[in-house]
């Protein structure tokens, strides 16, 4: 064969591998029809692996993992899908390559809607077990509203890998936005969206290598249009080097043709995330033309081989070119009115910044591609602003016709004429700045991108640290790899220090974050100055550790100057004003000034109702907010039925496996174990460890506190051995792991304290009481709610321990008279 005949059987088997046997047939036909040689060895290939049950191709899940015949297998999987399993299978809605995807509802805990991928028969060899394992880890990182979750894994009785998730029941983007009759501006203000997921699934490593009209659906939610990102089937994570660290396909172009990057075209393995950039690029192209970068007659008479190689040589024409070409296509019209537009006004429509902004995305060299997701996406907001785009030469008198169509309201003429005539004078040092400052900001991009794949992502690498490796090691190990390499590039030195610090905040590791916290906020603050946005950023940070380490007053000064300052910059309804008001109005509350308090936490529950929606993840995490205050102020009947919607819609939307809905659980889990629903309690507690564990680590403070309360839970259910185990292992991670005299600490103290005593071993409950009140009291004030609940428990404690004494108890009982005086 020749290597192009061979290339061209390659491409056909890969996509001939996933059809069932009649669609192989007609691929055979329609595709090698013209070449018997071809038709006959790619004929012979799907034989072999139809038959191929050799050792390595075998089911990888063990005997029990039956290979059916399609319907057969059908049968089976709706008979184990049924009567007492917790999922119900509904009807088949889709089948990809190596998945069967069905409308299922799962009957419990949650009573819910949903999608099962289920790996489809024929497929279950080690290759195609290990990419759907790959697809469910995938998407288990992915925790955005743009992108569709995971919920949990398992497999059927018979062995068969699943994973059940979202259920999006949308249209792909093309067709939803042309039945709206969409404008342009609405157009690109929903890709933009896109693009925050597809950037979101970047920075947690991921390349989706597949981005397509249908890939990306669109529902909506009380009218709002929502896009989701799904099929992550072929998705990779950047390694060490830049390649790919999950299954390889070097060599291999896999993908959608018409869609792929160039190099993703030449089956180049060390792909990075701007082959998503050139696939989105595609994706616009199409959104705002109506047609994809190659002409669908073009796509319809070309083999997958002839559109690849066609993708490799072709640059796309600017799509207004396109559009002008098409003006005298009878369809042109009816495309242009899907815009709002008529055939005559579209290029013109899309001449301009448009054309720049696609040509970039669209660069066969990815060297002067745009550097991410979030640089294309900035660029779109900044055409919408109307402000100058780094795609575009910055001429200054391109960026003088920006500011006259920003301010066309506030100029007249002889301010026009005026700015005509300076403009020769200061444009060249205007252009210049403004071109070393994109080119800056480029690099800054372009350094994260390399860090984050070179020292973060490769500290993961298995061959350097086991493959047991957690996320706290990783981090560990990147910080010390960023000492002394950008010592001259301080905007680069702060993104990454900003980066680390607020990772090890959350890891608890609080001495390394607040170097770097401290120290990306001094170079923000010397580069840019207080009041700029990105020195706010820093001392957003700064307010969130200092709150993780109980310095509340340190606290509400940073979230009260965060707030201030982003109120200024950004209006009291943008999402980084509501976070730093929201973290403002909590350090009041933590120090028990709930009047205060509330007013503040509810204004901003309701800005981001009427902002983002009831289901939104910053609006349900102010419901939260605001549930707790309920709760901490002692009015359970206004916190009980807000923890319950917000619970019911956490768990809905964000998955089980997400910071907020565990929190919302372990809030909840509390409020019903005081008004004795204690079973409920357990089930939520038990279902938020496992899930903490795996989310946050087994040593964080927020897994510590939900072994603390399910082990109180377990003393009052009457299991007391249980509950005394966990509280122990818990406390003594606490006193290992964070700062002395941590609130976590204490109130696991208290926890293990009123075990203690309910088993009548009041000498070691004593001396735990005892710590917890000096510290609380010492720490967070007299007054505090915790220390006053710390207070209580110690004299509950002594009550005990007299009214045992009065009925005889032995000496051994009672604690010694040194442990009970203060």
């Amino acid at each position: 064969m020749t290597p192009e005949q061979f290339e061209r059987l390659e491409l056909l088997f890969e996509a001939a591998i996933g059809l069932s046997e009649d669609e192989r047939r007609s691929l055979v036909e329609r595709e090698a029809g013209d070449d018997p040689e071809l038709a006959a060895k790619l004929e012979g290939m799907l034989a072999s692996d139809s038959a191929s049950l050799i050792a390595i191709d075998r089911p990888a899940m063990g005997h029990a993992f039956s290979v059916d015949e399609p319907d057969a297998f059908e049968k089976r999987l709706w008979s184990e899908f049924s009567g007492g399993h917790r999922f119900r299978i509904l009807e088949k809605i889709g089948e990809g390559g190596f998945g069967a995807v069905y409308r299922a509802e799962q009957v419990e805990p949650v009573k819910r809607i949903l999608a099962l991928k289920v790996i489809k028969v024929g497929m279950d060899t080690r290759r195609f077990v290990a990419r759907f394992e790959s697809e469910r880890q995938t998407l288990a990182l992915m925790e955005h509203p743009g992108i569709a979750r995971v919920y949990e894994a398992g497999a059927t009785e018979s062995g068969r890998p699943y994973f059940a998730m979202e259920l999006v029941d949308g249209l792909p983007i093309t067709q939803y936005l042309d039945g709206k009759r969409a404008s342009i501006r609405e157009r690109l203000e929903l890709f933009i969206r896109v693009c925050n997921a597809v950037q979101h699934a970047h920075q947690k490593g991921i390349i989706h290598r597949d981005l397509k009209p249908r890939n990306v659906l669109v529902t909506e939610h009380d009218g709002v249009a929502t896009p989701k990102v799904i099929d992550f089937g072929i998705a990779r994570a950047v390694g060490a080097d830049g390649g790919m660290t999950q299954m390889s396909d070097a060599g291999q172009p896999v993908g959608t043709p018409a869609y792929m990057s160039p190099e993703q075209a030449a089956g180049d393995p060390d792909i990075d995330t701007r082959t998503d950039v050139y696939s989105l690029g595609v994706l616009l192209y199409e959104i705002l033309t109506g047609e994809p970068t190659l002409p669908r007659t073009v796509i319809e008479r070309s083999t997958p081989a002839q559109i690849i190689r066609l993708v490799r040589e072709k640059s796309a024409p600017r799509p207004s070119q396109r559009a002008g070409e098409c003006a005298s296509d009878p369809s042109s019209a009816q495309i242009a009115s899907l815009r709002r537009e008529d055939s005559r006004t579209l290029a013109r429509r899309l001449r301009g910044d448009l054309d720049w902004i696609l040509m970039c995305a669209l660069e066969h060299d990815r060297a002067r591609r745009y550097e991410s997701v979030g640089l294309l996406a900035e660029d779109i907001a900044r055409h919408l602003n109307n402000e100058p785009i780094r795609a575009h030469p910055p001429t200054a008198m391109y960026r003088l016709t920006k500011f006259a169509h920003r301010n066309r309201l506030g100029i007249a003429v002889a301010a026009l004429v005026v700015a005509a005539l300076i403009v020769t004078s200061v444009g060249l040092f205007r252009s210049v700045r403004s071109e070393r400052r994109a080119r800056t900001e480029a690099q800054i991009a372009s350094a994260v991108n390399t860090f984050l794949n070179d020292d973060l992502l490769a500290a993961a690498a298995p061959e350097e640290m086991g493959s047991d490796v957690a996320m706290r090691e990783v981090v560990e190990t990147a910080s010390r790899r960023i000492e002394g390499r950008f010592a001259d590039q301080p905007e680069i030195e702060a993104a990454i220090r900003l980066t680390l610090g607020r990772t090890q905040s959350r890891l608890a590791q609080f001495a390394d974050a607040t170097k770097h916290l401290t120290r990306a906020y001094e170079l923000r603050r010397g580069l840019f100055g207080e009041g700029d946005a990105r020195t706010l950023e820093a001392v957003q940070e700064l307010g969130q550790l200092a709150y993780l380490t109980e310095d509340y007053e340190r606290a509400r000064e940073l979230f009260g100057k965060a707030a201030q300052g982003r109120r200024g910059l950004m209006g009291p309804d943008h999402p980084d004003t509501l976070l730093s008001s929201y973290w403002f109005a909590v350090t009041y509350g933590e120090v028990g000034r709930f009047a205060e308090c509330e007013p503040m936490m509810t204004d901003v529950y309701e800005r981001a109702r009427r902002a983002e929606g009831d289901t939104a993840a910053q609006t349900l995490y102010y419901a939260r907010g605001l549930a707790l205050l309920y709760l901490s102020w002692q009015r359970p009947e206004q916190a009980l039925p807000l923890f319950e919607k917000t619970h019911e819609q956490a768990r809905a939307t964000l998955g089980l496996r997400n910071h907020l809905t565990l929190l919302v659980m372990t809030d909840l889990s509390r409020l019903l174990s005081d008004l004795g629903e204690l079973d409920r309690a357990r089930s939520l507690l038990s279902d938020a460890l496992e899930a903490s564990k795996t989310l946050r680590g087994p040593h964080h403070p927020a897994t510590l506190m939900i072994m603390g309360n399910l082990s109180w839970v377990l003393q009052k259910s009457g299991q007391s051995d249980r509950a005394l185990a966990m509280v122990e292992q818990a406390i003594e991670i606490a006193r290992r792991d964070l700062p002395a005299g941590h609130s976590t600490t204490m109130h696991l103290a208290l926890s293990m304290g009123d075990i203690l005593d309910a088993k009548g071993e009041f000498g070691r409950a004593g001396p735990l009481f005892e710590e917890a009140v000096r510290s609380l009291t010492a720490r967070l004030g007299e007054s505090h709610p915790m220390a006053m609940l710390a207070k209580r428990s110690l004299q509950e404690h002594l009550d005990r321990v007299a009214a045992a004494r009065g009925q005889g108890a032995g000496p051994n009982t009672a604690p010694d008279a040194g442990h009970v005086q203060k």
